[in-house]
C-alpha cells in the first residue's frame, strides 16, 4: 500500500514539523539556525537573501557561483525566511522561521 511507503511517511512527518521549502529549480541544501546566525548552503546561486520583518540582507554573485552564506538576523526580528535565486531566475524559498517567547527560532 502506498500509505506504508517509507518515503511518504518521511514526507508527511516533514510537513507536520514544517521542515520544507519550495523551489522552481534553485536548491537550499542546508539551512542551520544557531542563536541569531543563519547559515545557508546552496549550489551556484546568483543571490541568497534573508527576508525579515526588520529588513532584508542579501549577498550577490553576478557570476552565479555563490554556495554559502552566514548572516546574523536582527534581535528585533520576529520572523525570517531565506530566498535563493540562480542566474536562470529559478528560486527556492525556505519555510518561515518564527521567534518564540523564549527567543529561540521555531
Amino acid at each position: 500500500s502506498i500509505g506504508n511507503n517509507e518515503a511518504i511517511n518521511k514526507l508527511k512527518k516533514a510537513l507536520k514539523e514544517g521542515n520544507l521549502y519550495c523551489s522552481s529549480g534553485a536548491e537550499i541544501n542546508e539551512l542551520v539556525v544557531e542563536d541569531d546566525e543563519v547559515r545557508v548552503l546552496t549550489n551556484n546561486a546568483a543571490y541568497i537573501r534573508i527576508v525579515t520583518d526588520r529588513g532584508n540582507k542579501m549577498v550577490r554573485d553576478p557570476e552565479g557561483k555563490l554556495t554559502t552564506l552566514s548572516l546574523k538576523v536582527s534581535k528585533l526580528a520576529t520572523y525570517f525566511r531565506v530566498v535563493v535565486k540562480k542566474l536562470d531566475n529559478s528560486k527556492a524559498y525556505s519555510r518561515a522561521y518564527f521567534r518564540s517567547e523564549d527567543g529561540n527560532w521555531r
